[in-house]
């Protein structure tokens, strides 16, 4: 990402920059919050049922996102 804005979007950055500086551009940042790891840690067992058939996406995800909760009380 350039630091100069006069350099955002410009042809000037060389090509690896500017690919950089895109991809960003259509990214969301991640929460810092220290729970997201449970969040992740939740999401395996789920994701690999729906990988396998065995779940369907809105049950995978509804099966993460109790678990995830369950270990923030």
């Amino acid at each position: 990402i350039p630091v100069l804005s006069t350099l955002a979007g410009s042809d000037d950055l060389p090509g690896p920059v500017r690919a950089y500086s895109q991809a960003v551009d259509q990214g969301i940042p991640m929460p810092t919050d220290p729970r997201m790891n449970d969040v992740f840690a939740a999401m395996g067992d789920p994701v690999t049922q729906l990988f396998n058939g065995s779940l369907s996406p809105e049950e995978a995800l509804t099966s993460a996102a109790e678990e995830a909760r369950s270990q923030w009380e």
